[in-house]
């Protein structure tokens, strides 16, 4: 199928050439520059192709970091609840102190 779409354009080519060769000349031009064309296209897909893969990466660090705040939150919540029950069984020792010291304050004065 190429060979013959080949043969065919070589075949116009010399047809035109012929008849007007200023447009042969045109027709040649345009050949190159579709073949440029194609060979720029051919880049720009390869750019989008890389284009999407760093994409893909940055993606994917972008979740990792994202599930790393969100671990740092929860040990944060953690941390928080921790210090938080400690400071009531520290409050409640204080108060439990406290209240000895009074009793013992009282049975002296007794």
């Amino acid at each position: 199928m190429a060979k013959r779409q080949q043969q065919l354009e070589k075949k116009h080519r010399a047809e035109l050439e012929t008849v007007a060769p200023q447009a042969a000349q045109v027709a040649e031009q345009q050949a190159d520059e579709r073949a440029a064309l194609a060979e720029l296209q051919k880049k720009l897909t390869a750019t989008q192709e890389e284009l999407a893969a760093e994409k893909a990466k940055h993606q994917a660090a972008l979740e990792a970091l994202a599930a790393k705040h969100e671990e740092e939150l929860r040990m944060q919540q953690v941390r928080s609840t921790w210090d938080r029950a400690l400071l009531t069984d520290y409050s409640l020792a204080l108060l439990h102190i406290d209240t000895i010291a009074r009793s013992q304050r009282s049975t002296a004065q007794i």
